[in-house]
């Protein structure tokens, strides 16, 4: 009776299939993950839309900022949520109610993500500053002073005056990028949407270590 013979093991050489599949499917993950982290690697026109304020500037006390009541406004109130910030000096002028009502429109269009994503204008302009924010319904509004605003234009890393430009506020209450004052809206979608898409994993990450 002739024996059934046993099949082999498998060999590392078969396998080799296998792994190359694996990394064909792996390495573009992993790439564009570390790539969405240091966009200074990206070719030109493929980074953020935004400009990265470096350092980034907390939103503290030592802008005085004011409510419309006159009250202090706690820029901690906002922490938490990414903030879109519209800074005007003067009056509110055609340009700066359309940036204003882009705002709003961006936050709609980020879809069930708009309930972290929040909106305000800080402004030196403390007598029209009511009347559109009540035509603005659910905008915070900042009246910031002289001293405050020198003091803003000096932790900003440039030297140009950035009022009229939209910025981006993180979670933890620090300006991170700034736009030019004529940036289409949709790039600050874009970057905003970016940005959500990384908390998401940050708070995945989070919740699974807490679990552990």
């Amino acid at each position: 009776m002739n024996e059934v013979s046993s099949p082999m093991p498998a060999t590392r050489s078969s396998f080799m299939p296998l792994w190359i599949l694996i990394a064909l499917f792996a390495v573009p993950m992993l790439a564009a993950w570390w790539l969405f982290f240091n966009p200074e690697y990206l070719p030109e026109g493929r980074k953020n839309h935004g400009e990265l304020i470096e350092p980034v500037i907390p939103l503290d006390a030592r802008f005085g900022l004011m409510d419309l009541q006159g009250e202090v406004f706690d820029p901690q109130s906002l922490e938490g949520r990414w903030v879109l910030v519209t800074l005007t000096e003067g009056a509110c002028d055609a340009a700066c109610t359309e940036q204003l009502i882009a705002m709003r429109q961006i936050r709609l269009a980020v879809g069930e993500e708009r309930y972290v994503v929040d909106r305000l204008w800080i402004t030196t302009d403390a007598a029209g500053a009511p009347e559109l924010a009540e035509q603005l319904p659910g905008m915070h509004v900042a009246l910031i002073g002289e001293p405050g605003l020198e003091a803003l234009h000096e932790a900003l890393p440039a030297a140009e005056r950035d009022f009229s430009r939209m910025h981006i506020l993180d979670p933890m209450g620090q300006l991170m990028m700034r736009y030019d004052a004529d940036a289409p809206p949709e790039h600050v979608l874009r970057d905003l949407e970016h940005l959500l898409r990384a908390t998401r994993r940050w708070m995945i990450r989070g919740a699974a270590d807490g679990n552990r």
